[in-house]
């Protein structure tokens, strides 16, 4: 997950002062990409911490208490829905294999 994180910023420091790379349709698939693929591993992150901290993740009076993290890590994916990003990701990959001319 970090090394997708620092793939893109390095992508997006790359673009910067260059529209045409920041508004490229690769660009934003790359983005959208970035977004629901770190949103899932969230969710996975901490429900393998769960599984290592036993019944004490559960607990909300513990010192290992979980609950927050795992309502927060789950709202990435709910309050920008992850659906609507795949099915704009989809529509973007259409044109993209449409535009032969993208990248010349």
């Amino acid at each position: 997950m970090k090394a997708n994180v620092v793939a893109a910023a390095k992508q997006y420091e790359e673009s910067m002062g260059q529209p045409e790379k920041l508004t490229a349709l690769s660009f934003a698939i790359a983005m959208n990409s970035l977004k629901t693929a770190t949103s899932q591993n969230a969710v996975q992150v901490v429900n393998h911490a769960l599984l290592i901290c036993g019944i004490h993740g559960y607990k909300n009076d513990s010192k290992f208490s979980l609950g927050r993290h795992l309502r927060d890590a789950h709202s990435a994916a709910v309050m920008v829905s992850n659906d609507r990003i795949f099915g704009n990701t989809a529509n973007l990959l259409l044109v993209h294999k449409e535009d032969t001319g993208l990248f010349t």
